[in-house]
């Protein structure tokens, strides 16, 4: 459950009414994609440890004042939430600091690393890299809703395997939320078992589809 403002219109999304929004505001909300509370955490936290406690503070003043209010007061970790909040927190972040994709690919691989209560222990159950792969969408339905991924077949030659993915209906996605979740995919390879892990976006991941592929090496490491 969460509030949003738009233009004058508060309101709780799950709950009661308190000043009805007008319908293009309530078709504008439906249009986008929506992320987990947990997701958010994870995210607020990365930006903490890499950018610094003061850095943090200024990317949270800087946000709008009602999504700062979801953040700090009325976040649910397995409530979902507009995708703009998130997108919000990312344009901060490059605002305060002046970063770049790079930066955001970095949040994206810490936010997951900082959860390991949640997807740490779900991907641990495939136990293998194309294990991994081939439930991309349930792993990927863990802290969105809205976006799907469709996976081809693992393919392997030269001591290394590849898997070729596309994001489609992400609707609310740009560039700084694509490296996000580049990032967030390194970390999950890495997680079961893969190494010298390389994510490479051949088409999109400006607006609300991706196309790439993902390489690791099946070399024993010595």
């Amino acid at each position: 459950m969460y509030r949003a403002m738009l233009g004058r219109d508060t309101y709780r999304l799950d709950g009661p009414i308190e000043h009805a929004p007008s319908r293009a505001a309530r078709l504008e909300l439906r249009r986008g994609a929506r992320i987990r509370g947990q997701a958010f955490r994870g995210l607020l936290a990365s930006v903490n440890t890499v950018c610094g406690e003061a850095e943090a503070a200024a990317v949270m003043a800087r946000l709008h004042e009602d999504i700062r209010w979801t953040l700090q007061r009325d976040l649910s970790g397995t409530g979902w939430y507009p995708i703009q909040f998130y997108a919000a927190i990312h344009d901060a972040v490059r605002a305060v600091t002046g970063g770049g994709l790079t930066l955001c690919r970095r949040l994206g691989r810490e936010a997951r690393k900082h959860d390991a209560r949640g997807v740490y222990h779900f991907v641990l159950r495939f136990g293998s890299p194309e294990a991994a792969a081939r439930h991309a969408d349930k792993i990927l339905a863990l802290y969105t809703d809205g976006p799907m991924v469709q996976v081809g077949s693992v393919e392997r030659g030269d001591g290394i395997a590849s898997v070729c993915f596309e994001y489609t209906n992400a609707s609310g996605y740009d560039e700084n939320l694509w490296q996000d979740v580049l990032g967030s995919m390194e970390v999950i390879f890495e997680m079961t078992g893969a190494s010298g892990v390389h994510i490479l976006c051949h088409e999109g991941g400006t607006k609300d589809w991706m196309r790439g592929e993902v390489r690791w090496s099946t070399r024993p490491i010595i």
